[in-house]
């Protein structure tokens, strides 16, 4: 009898840590952080593609909003600073992916309506702080 009682307790013991065992958290594969770059590098690649646009679209010139391309520049990163690189919610970089879709739509933009304020369109396409900027 006392065979058998100690056959049960190995088992139900046994039992007792499979069931443990389980209960055990698969270990989960570590997270990848998103691909990011600096506010300020992000500011210098939409102000270009915002000026090779304003180039492409013969706004830059002695008579036009732009004198010339460098003109275009600073006065662009200064605009795209405002929002971005000044903006507390951009501390922790600004996704690589949304910033080359932003990039990728001033490219694509046509000339056509060109009277409205460039950075009114900007907001429209996505490029501004709360669409780029990692929290």
């Amino acid at each position: 009898m006392k065979t058998l009682s100690g056959i049960a307790g190995v088992v139900c013991f046994a039992g007792l840590v499979a069931a443990c065992a389980s209960d055990r958290e698969t270990p989960r594969p570590p997270q990848t952080m998103t691909d990011r770059v600096s506010a300020s590098a992000a500011v210098d690649r939409v102000a270009a593609a915002a000026c090779e646009r304003q180039q492409r679209c013969e706004h830059i010139g002695p008579t036009e909003k732009y004198q010339n391309a460098s003109h275009c520049l600073l006065s662009e990163k200064e605009t795209i600073g405002r929002e971005l690189a000044d903006d507390a919610d951009c501390k922790n970089g600004v996704s690589t992916r949304d910033l080359d879709q932003c990039v990728a739509q001033i490219q694509s933009e046509s000339c056509m309506g060109v009277g409205m304020a460039f950075d009114e369109m900007r907001k429209a396409m996505k490029c501004g702080s709360s669409d780029m900027c990692l929290n």
